[in-house]
Formats: C-alpha cells, sequence, structure tokens
C-alpha cells in the first residue's frame, strides 16, 4: 500500500506541468521544442507508468475541449497497441487531479 501511494504521490506531482498546460490550452513555443526534442508526438496524452509495468495514457481535458486532429489520430494507434487512453475532463485543475487520482487508483 505504501509504495502504491507513493507511486500515486509521484504521478499527481509529476502532472502539474500538464494541469498548467491545460489552463492555457496550449504548449508555448519553447514547450513544444522541448517536447520534439525529447521524442514526444504530437497527440501524446499524459502517462502514467503503475505497477507491475502496466502504461495508461490519460489526455486531460477542459469540459468543453476536445481532442485535436494528431490526438484523433495518435490515441487510436496506442489502443491499437494495447495501450489504454482514458480522457479526463474536469472544470477546474483541481477537479482534474481529483479525476486523475480517481482514474489512477481504480488501475492500482
Amino acid at each position: 500500500e505504501s509504495y502504491a501511494a507513493s507511486a500515486l504521490y509521484t504521478t499527481l506531482a509529476s502532472l502539474s506541468g500538464a494541469l498548467s498546460r491545460i489552463r492555457r490550452a496550449k504548449r508555448s513555443r519553447r514547450e513544444r521544442m522541448e517536447a520534439k526534442v525529447t521524442g514526444l508526438t504530437a497527440g501524446e496524452p499524459v502517462r502514467v507508468y503503475i505497477t507491475g509495468g502496466f502504461l495508461l495514457s490519460i489526455e486531460l481535458k477542459t469540459p468543453k475541449g476536445s481532442r485535436s486532429k494528431a490526438q484523433k489520430e495518435r490515441h487510436p494507434k496506442l489502443q491499437a497497441l494495447g495501450f489504454t487512453v482514458i480522457t479526463a475532463k474536469a472544470p477546474t485543475s483541481e477537479e482534474l487531479a481529483d479525476e486523475v487520482e480517481r482514474i489512477v487508483r481504480s488501475y492500482l
């Protein structure tokens, strides 16, 4: 239980950057450049690694937010490879963090 709690805390802490992007809706030019250099593909959801080698991908959206063209193309490809892709929606970053925590806990 303590390892799972620690993993969940680490996961939620790593979401802070993603949650701040949700507030602005777009990555800055620098963030796009850094993502490209590190190999991130357009349309990639937030990745959460769970005990046992399970990869859970969560796309973060506001209630009115919709997936981009890149996301609509990328997510089915990830699912075809056997990855779980979930879209989480909430009106505030705090509620979105709670929703992500609920989702992650359901897979622990």
